[in-house]
């Protein structure tokens, strides 16, 4: 199971178990990244201690490698940052501006090493809390898009190209299409299926027609 952030809504270890108790002692590997609202409290890392000794594996700028029914299953995870797309974030101009915009730079560069460790895999996933391509933002009003995601996060995605890319800030799940001539070159699919709910989603050819891979998003009605 894959958490793309949110995970509370406020930040509080309270909240986080909740979710630890929901998950504590499931038969299959859940994978978590933060999100903005993980944050609020400043407790990160008392979320994640809590979470993982649920069982769950909360990563962050990290990647975790998973053998599955006889198939390696490689996970890089970022939260990503802030930026927006097109004429995005600069990096210029009074310290804090400057500051986000390497805070994204670094998201970016941890991606990078995440999918280049995983890129033996036989199924590779980029797992982020922010979104990396506009294209998944249709229907968010346009003037939040700055701060719900970052154009320069497809890099890594454009070089890599993991089979399965999931990050919460999306009303779409990508399921690459490499031969797209979008700018970011991570185009959804032509009927983008919402996962507001849990989906199941056929896996590369690699893997037997019967063997599926579950993807949950968190609660879609925080922003």
């Amino acid at each position: 199971m894959l958490l793309a952030g949110d995970l509370t809504q406020h930040g509080e270890v309270d909240e986080a178990r909740v979710l630890a108790e929901a998950c504590r002692g499931l038969s299959i590997p859940v994978i978590a990244v933060l999100g903005n609202h993980d944050w609020q409290s400043d407790r990160t890392g008392d979320l994640a201690r809590t979470l993982g000794e649920a069982g769950m594996v909360v990563l962050e700028r990290a990647h975790t490698i998973l053998p599955i029914k006889g198939v390696s299953v490689g996970i890089a995870a970022v939260k990503g940052f802030v930026g927006g797309f097109d004429y995005g974030w600069a990096n210029f101009g009074e310290p804090l501006f400057r500051e986000a915009y390497s805070e994204t730079t670094r998201d970016v560069e941890a991606l990078e090493r995440g999918l280049r460790a995983i890129a033996g895999c036989g199924l590779r996933i980029a797992l982020l809390h922010y979104s990396p391509s506009a294209d998944t933002l249709q229907g968010e009003p346009e003037r939040l898009w700055l701060v719900l995601g970052a154009e320069r996060l497809a890099g890594p995605i454009r070089e890599h190209r993991p089979h399965l890319v999931l990050s919460m800030k999306s009303t779409r799940c990508h399921w690459p299409s490499w031969s797209s001539p979008s700018a970011t070159g991570i185009d959804s699919p032509a009927e983008p299926r919402s996962i507001d709910m849990q989906w199941e989603w056929p896996l590369p050819n690699a893997m037997s027609s019967s063997q599926m891979f579950s993807v949950r998003r968190s609660q879609s009605s925080w922003a």
